[in-house]
């Protein structure tokens, strides 16, 4: 396993004092990969993967959503077609292409769930959840990157998907727990959207799927990892390290 935090690539961290100047927010994409159960069931993933997408401005954002929105029409498909990775498989390389070319960052937090591990991951959740462990840490590795003001604080969009308190816990947690060292939130508004209307998310969705496989050691992966979305990240955890 590895561990991976900071790797800086062509971005920076973000000025928060600037970015309040400015009245930009930061706004970040949230989607998981894998089955997020203590326990490998037959036929659930090793690995649950969260992924945060994340953008410095509208502007930047703007534009990435705005690029997918043109590959739909590039592609001939409807307006509401939703990229999902583990389901278009044709997509997959013009998505991550057009993608490729957008400025964001993006932070993913892995839970290792093979079997040796179980003792080790249920001293350190006790009742907490791997979802909410791994959203927590996805964003505590983060830190760095998100924006302090209060009033400009990181909007998160979680993907809607699941158990609506459930989500809803995890806008909390992230309110709660994200601080910088003076205790002031790092995290402003945090909105639940499903990821069919949202082109940003479906990015998200990408990122997680990808990291996840290429953790299985699936070759595609690892080449779409390596060749689209690394020049990207920032930080990369896999946890429990072995």
């Amino acid at each position: 396993m590895f561990w991976l935090i900071p790797r800086v690539s062509r971005h920076t961290k973000p000025n928060s004092a600037e970015c309040a100047a400015k009245d930009e927010a930061m706004l970040a994409f949230v989607d998981e990969s894998g089955d997020s159960g203590r326990k490998i069931l037959n036929r659930s993933s090793r690995f649950f993967v969260i992924a945060a997408v994340v953008f410095q401005s509208d502007d930047d954002a703007n534009d990435c959503d705005a690029a997918i929105a043109r590959l739909r029409q590039e592609l001939n498909l409807p307006a509401r077609f939703e990229f999902h990775y583990a389901e278009n498989s044709w997509t997959k390389v013009p998505f991550l292409n057009a993608a490729a070319q957008c400025e964001f960052a993006h932070h993913i937090f892995a839970v290792d769930k093979r079997e040796e591990n179980a003792s080790i991951i249920q001293r350190a959740l006790g009742n907490e959840s791997i979802y909410h462990f791994a959203l927590r840490n996805a964003f505590s590795n983060a830190k760095p990157w998100l924006a302090a003001d209060g009033a400009h604080g990181t909007s998160v969009v979680i993907d809607k998907s699941g158990d609506k308190k459930f989500r809803n816990d995890a806008a909390a947690l992230l309110r709660r727990h994200i601080t910088d060292g003076a205790g002031d939130p790092l995290i402003g508004k945090v909105k639940i959207q499903r990821s069919s209307g949202n082109n940003l998310l479906q990015l998200a969705d990408y990122v997680a799927g990808i990291a996840n496989r290429s953790l299985q050691g699936r070759r595609e992966e690892g080449d779409f990892m390596r060749r689209y979305l690394t020049p990207h990240q920032e930080t990369m955890e896999v946890w429990p390290v072995a």
